[in-house]
């Protein structure tokens, strides 16, 4: 399985070009790519996401022949075809919860694992990416309590992306989470790429397990990894 786990942010307006020649590497021929909503009924906002993405895309030289959105614009027979149809699934971000929510109604997770295809998950797309999602308590995020579910399988790995480490409230509910399972917690910048053999970090991210930082191998305090990495 082909993966890319990104944070999210794209504060620079830029698409990493590690992750543009990843999917480059793997899409020899045409690319064809669905877009899977986070909401499936809010057609304006996710028409404005991507669009935004394919931009970033586009700046860096990577055109896609054929562009699907899995939203409630269609039924689900078109959306089990564009997805089988795709070499490219990505997950957008948004509300996670709503998210698998809409992928488990229209029994979708099948399809979008059933052959050799590079899927990519932003935000609340790659944290449901795991196989068994741990969600850390985020009521600002439309998360009113600590959430353990199945998530689409597609790798172990639990995120939680674009992490304000200055929020002491949800730095403990996430503290909470990692007691369930390590927690990929990371930085604007970070994103994770990884295949059937290797997985590589990119970025600002430390590794939150029973409430234990562990940061380029060694443990250490929250206050020294922000120091380390210039967080504002």
């Amino acid at each position: 399985m082909k993966y890319v786990l990104i944070s999210g942010s794209f504060k620079n307006m830029e698409m990493d070009e590690e992750i543009v020649e990843f999917i480059r590497k793997n899409c020899v021929d045409k690319i064809i790519v669905s877009f899977v909503a986070a909401t499936f009924d809010t057609y304006a906002a996710n028409d404005n996401f991507i669009n935004k993405l394919i931009n970033l895309f586009d700046k860096k030289g990577l055109i896609f022949d054929q562009v699907y959105v899995i939203d409630e614009r269609i039924n689900n027979k078109q959306m089990l075809k564009n997805i089988h149809d795709s070499n490219i699934v990505f997950l957008l971000g948004g509300d996670t919860l709503s998210q698998i929510d809409y992928i488990n109604k229209y029994k979708l997770k099948k399809e979008i694992k059933n052959k050799e295809k590079i899927i990519v998950g932003m935000s609340a797309g790659a944290i449901n990416m795991a196989e068994n999602v741990v969600l850390a308590k985020d009521e600002e995020d439309n998360i009113p309590q600590l959430s353990i579910y199945k998530g689409l399988g597609i790798t172990t790995i639990n995120i939680e992306p674009h992490c304000d480490f200055k929020n002491k409230k949800h730095w403990k509910d996430i503290e909470e989470a990692s007691y369930y399972s390590d927690i990929v917690v990371m930085n604007d910048d970070c994103y994770i790429i990884g295949d059937n053999e290797n997985i590589h970090y990119y970025g600002s991210y430390l590794i939150l397990s029973k409430a234990v930082i562990n940061y380029k191998g060694k443990l250490c305090t929250l206050d020294y990894f922000l120091e380390d990495i210039n967080y504002d």
